[in-house]
C-alpha cells in the first residue's frame, strides 16, 4: 500500500485558522497512520474532512487507514470519493483494487488495477494485484502474464515469485513452481507460507524427506501455522504412522475447529487404527461442515458397519449414492449391508449394479447369495 500523502502548503479558500486546524488534523492522521494507530488516524482524517470536505488527500489516507482496519467498504468509499476529484490517481486505483480483492470482487479489482496500469504502465504493484485477482478467477495464464511483468519491473519482491509459484503449481508446471518457491525463500527466508507450499509440492512429487523438512521449517517459523500441522498429518498418514498423523491433526484442529479436511483425515487414520467409533465421530464432524462430502458418508458407512450399526451404515451409503451415483464401491457395500439386514432383493440389485460398473468382487457374493 502507498504511504500517506503529505502536504506542506496552505489550503486555498479557508481562513488561516481553519486551514491550520485542517493541516493539524491531517498531519496528526498521517503520523498515526505511519505508527499503525489506524483508528486514531481515521478519527483525525474525519475531523479534517469536517473542516473541508473538498480536501481530497484526507479521503485517500483515511481509505488507507480503513483498509488496515479491514473496513474495506469504507476504504472503497473513500478511494471512490478521491477518484471523483482526481481521476488520474494511480495510487487511488491501486488501493481501491486491493480493497476489492479483499472483498473478493475480482472483476472490480481487475478494473482498478488495469486503470492504474493505463496511467502508469510500469506500476509493478498493479500488475501483481491484477495477477492475484486473475488467479482468484482461475485465469492462471493471465495471472502468469501479470506476475511476469511485475517481476520484470521489481525483481526484489518475494511475494510476486510466491504468487507466480502458486499459479504454476495449479497448472502442474511443478519445475517452474519449485524454482519460484526457492526464489521466494531466498528473498524472504522467514516466509512460513512459502515453506509450507514448497513442502506440499514436494509431497505431491513424492519427495517425503524434502516435504517433512519444509513443513517442519514452516512450523519453526510459525508454531501456530494450522495448515502445516494438517499437511504433516497427511504425510504421516501416508507413511502409516497413524498415531503421529492423529497428533498433527489434533494440533491443527486445536487451532481451527472448522477445518473439515482435518476431521475427515483424522477419521481415516482412526479407521485404520480400528477406532471405528472415533472415525464415525470425525466423519460426522466433516459432514456437518460440508453436507455434500461424498467420501465422508461412504467412509462413515463403512465404519458404522464395523460397529454393527447397519441401519446407520445403510443411510450413509444411500446418501453417498445419491450424491455420486457412479461409485461401484458404494453400491457393493450397500448391497452387503442390505444382505445383513435381510433385504435380499434390494441387495442383489445393488450387487448386480456394482458388477455392471466393474466391481469384480461383487460376482462372488452374487453367486453365493443371489441365486
Amino acid at each position: 500500500m502507498a504511504r500517506p500523502v503529505l502536504i506542506f502548503f496552505m489550503i486555498l479558500g479557508l481562513s488561516s485558522v481553519h486551514a491550520q486546524r485542517l493541516l493539524d488534523y491531517y498531519s496528526k492522521g498521517n503520523d498515526k497512520l505511519m505508527h499503525r494507530d489506524y483508528q486514531g488516524a481515521v478519527s483525525d482524517y474525519t475531523k479534517a474532512i469536517a473542516i473541508d470536505s473538498s480536501f481530497l488527500n484526507s479521503y485517500l489516507n483515511r481509505g488507507m487507514a480503513r483498509e488496515h482496519l479491514k473496513d474495506h467498504e469504507g476504504a472503497i468509499a473513500d478511494y471512490t470519493h478521491f477518484l471523483q476529484g482526481d481521476p488520474k490517481s494511480k495510487t487511488a486505483y491501486y488501493n481501491r483494487g486491493n480493497s476489492q480483492n479483499s472483498l473478493h470482487d475480482f472483476d472490480a479489482a481487475i478494473y482498478d488495477f488495469t486503470s492504474a496500469i493505463e496511467i502508469d504502465p510500469d506500476y509493478a504493484g498493479a500488475y501483481a494485484g491484477r495477477g492475484f485477482a486473475r488467479s482468484a478467477q482461475k485465469d492462471y495464464e493471465g495471472s502468469l502474464d501479470d506476475y511476469n511483468k511485475a517481476i520484470k519491473l521489481d525483481p526484489s519482491d518475494a511475494s510476486n515469485y510466491y504468487n507466480r509459484a502458486n499459479a504454476y503449481f495449479v497448472l502442474k508446471n511443478y519445475a517452474a513452481a519449485l524454482t519460484d518457491f526457492n526464489k521466494t525463500i531466498e528473498l524472504d527466508p522467514s516466509n512460513a507460507q512459502a515453506y509450507n507450499n514448497r513442502g506440499n509440492l514436494k509431497y505431491d512429487r513424492k519427495d517425503m524427506k524434502g516435504a517433512l523438512a519444509d513443513l517442519s521449517r514452516a512450523l519453526e517459523l510459525d508454531p501456530t501455522f494450522t495448515e502445516a500441522y494438517y499437511n504433516l498429518g497427511n504425510i504421516k498418514n501416508d507413511e502409516r504412522d497413524y498415531e503421529a498423523a492423529i497428533s498433527y491433526y489434533n494440533k491443527a484442529l486445536s487451532r481451527d475447529s472448522t477445518l473439515r479436511q482435518a476431521y475427515y483425515s483424522r477419521g481415516s487414520a482412526r479407521d485404520m487404527q480400528r477406532d471405528y467409533e472415533g472415525a464415525v465421530a470425525d466423519f460426522t464432524k466433516a459432514i456437518l461442515l460440508n453436507p455434500k462430502e461424498v467420501s465422508a458418508y461412504y467412509n462413515r458407512g463403512v465404519a458404522r458397519g464395523h460397529i454393527k450399526d447397519y441401519k446407520g451404515s445403510l443411510a450413509d451409503f444411500n446418501r453417498a449414492i445419491q450424491l455420486n451415483p457412479t461409485d461401484p464401491d458404494a453400491y457393493y457395500n450397500r448391497g452387503i449391508t442390505k444382505l445383513i439386514l435381510g433385504m435380499k432383493d434390494d441387495a442383489c440389485f445393488d450387487l448386480n449394479k456394482a458388477k455392471d460398473m466393474g466391481f469384480d468382487h461383487a460376482d462372488a457374493v452374487l453367486q453365493k447369495s443371489c441365486q
